[in-house]
């Protein structure tokens, strides 16, 4: 025992006169760089994740149209649709070829200007600043042309811009070779867009709604929706090619502002009522809008269907029409007794239309149809590049001062 407790003795003493023991500094810094470094790789993979979202989660990136026939037209209209986003291409500068729809929106970082947005067939979306003080017009059956401004003709496949020297164009024919032009409020032109002249011209008495008049699928008869000199006494009038006026009706809670559409076998018309007094303006229930079916050959009405705010056209014998609500707008196919949502609109979406051919005939219930987040401008790309090389800077000088400090 005694030699035992000598060497615990013996080795203690030694242990005293030891020097601590210690890492060498080198050590210390390669520990701490390494988790700098694991930190800054799991910060920059979160950060790559949630801006790749767009791309990977169902429904929040873009889905492309459906396949397009050789003809460059798909025919499938998307089952919902939302707004453009900031900085898209100009009609001008990439045309969308034909279009599936066209609204307005407000144009970015101004009070008052608006700006038309086409949606090309295969999903892109492309703009087009207004004209000031003019609004725009209908989009062409076929979705290639586009009425907008005073005078202007606007080629969604070209960018190119015919005018029609003064003439205020409202509707097409069903063959897009004549449009519907108001002069001085009270004469309807039917201009053919070949030769730029007036093929047949009618006077009217009283003010022609800014809808402007629809053209029968002969492509020479027309329906003129007139305000007359009373407080709500708003007509419809159906005039002959020859001139004389075939009837002339009183509409009890029309919409003079909304587009009358004829059936494509031309027998019938359709268009938005409300259940308003025409005279006293008293509106029971709710106040809103009904779609109409009236006979093209006498004025008469043949039946009421669901609520709708404007039509567009004629499907399967029944009637489309747009539906505005407070979240977004929506399609709707509204027949006796029956109806159907056809497409989702986003809320932003202003004044939409679709071509006709593609009211009647096209397939609706396709992919939704989001715009691409990532697709815009060159100069909104050089925009955000700029703002980034400050920052991608600064972190260069943090990280250099950083390891500095390790060292």
């Amino acid at each position: 025992m005694e030699d035992l407790d000598t060497v615990r003795a013996a080795l203690s003493a030694v242990a005293d006169r030891m020097p601590p023991p210690r890492f060498p500094d080198r050590a210390w810094r390669r520990g701490r760089r390494r988790r700098v470094v694991r930190r800054g790789a799991v910060a920059l993979t979160v950060i790559v994740v949630l801006l790749t979202v767009p791309l990977w989660w169902p429904g929040a990136g873009h889905h492309r149209a459906e396949p397009a026939t050789p003809d460059g037209s798909s025919g499938v209209l998307p089952s919902r649709a939302a707004a453009a986003t900031f900085g898209r291409p100009t009609i001008a500068s990439s045309p969308p070829g034909p279009a599936v729809l066209v609204y307005d929106d407000d144009r970015p970082f101004t009070l008052d200007e608006t700006e038309t947005v086409a949606v090309g067939r295969d999903g892109r979306y492309r703009v087009r600043d207004q004209v000031r003080g003019h609004s725009r017009g209908h989009v062409s059956p076929d979705g290639r042309r586009l009425l907008e401004g005073y005078d202007r003709v606007l080629d969604l496949t070209t960018g190119e811009i015919t005018r029609l020297n003064g003439a205020h164009p409202s509707t097409w024919s069903r063959d897009g070779n004549t449009v519907a032009a108001v002069e001085n409020d009270s004469t309807v032109n039917l201009i053919d867009l070949g030769t730029g002249r007036v093929r047949i011209s009618h006077a009217v008495h009283g003010t022609i709604s800014r809808a402007g008049p629809a053209i029968a699928p002969d492509g020479d008869t027309v329906v003129v929706p007139v305000a007359g000199g009373d407080v709500g006494e708003h007509r419809l009038i159906r005039i002959d090619p020859a001139g004389p006026v075939r009837w002339d009706v009183p509409v009890n809670g029309f919409f003079l502002d909304d587009p009358v559409v004829f059936s494509p076998d031309g027998r019938q018309l359709a268009t938005t009522v409300d259940h308003c007094d025409a005279r006293t303006r008293n509106c029971p229930g709710d106040h809103l809008g009904r779609a109409v079916v009236l006979d093209a050959a006498t004025g008469a009405e043949v039946r009421r269907l669901g609520r709708a705010d404007r039509v567009l056209g004629f499907r399967d014998g029944d009637v489309v029409a747009l539906r505005f609500g407070t979240g977004e707008t929506t399609v709707v196919q509204l027949g006796p007794g029956a109806e159907r949502t056809l497409m989702t609109l986003d809320k932003d979406m202003v004044n939409p239309d679709i071509p006709l051919d593609l009211v009647e005939h096209g397939t609706f219930g396709g992919r939704a149809d989001w715009p691409d987040r990532f697709e815009a401008s060159w100069w909104v790309w050089g925009m955000f590049t700029a703002a980034g090389l400050p920052v991608v800077w600064l972190a260069w000088r943090i990280g250099r001062r950083v390891r500095a400090q390790m060292r």
